[in-house]
């Protein structure tokens, strides 16, 4: 069963449009109010389109353990020029397609195929 974005956020609650929030960053990440607007945007039509994209993107190349989510974000962003792919639909796709996001400190986790 493919899990759907509601039952991703419930288990990665840390988890947003941006990517993993970071606590003890002092940047825009350690900012509550920005995280809410981040998480809030998983819910939207937008990125229910992005997360689609992401899908096609994970169905035709394989993901290795030292490609961060940013990287392979912009790497569906370069196959569709005209749209914008948030980080967090990029991770939300790879979590649907089987792969588990391995955690690192930073908002942008690398993958591993199956459970951690």
């Amino acid at each position: 069963m493919i899990p759907d974005i509601a039952e991703i956020m419930a288990e990665f609650p840390a988890l947003s449009s941006a990517g993993f929030h970071c606590q003890g960053r002092a940047d825009y990440w350690s900012d509550p109010a920005y995280f809410e607007k981040c998480r809030a945007d998983i819910l939207s039509a937008a990125f229910a389109e992005q997360v689609d994209l992401c899908g096609d993107y994970i169905a035709c190349h394989r993901l290795d353990r030292t490609s961060s989510s940013y990287y392979l974000k912009h790497q569906v962003e370069d196959s569709h020029p005209s749209k914008y792919i948030a980080n967090g639909a990029f991770i939300v796709a790879a979590i649907r397609a089987g792969y588990t996001p391995i955690l690192n400190g930073s908002p942008n986790p690398t993958f591993h195929r199956g459970e951690a």
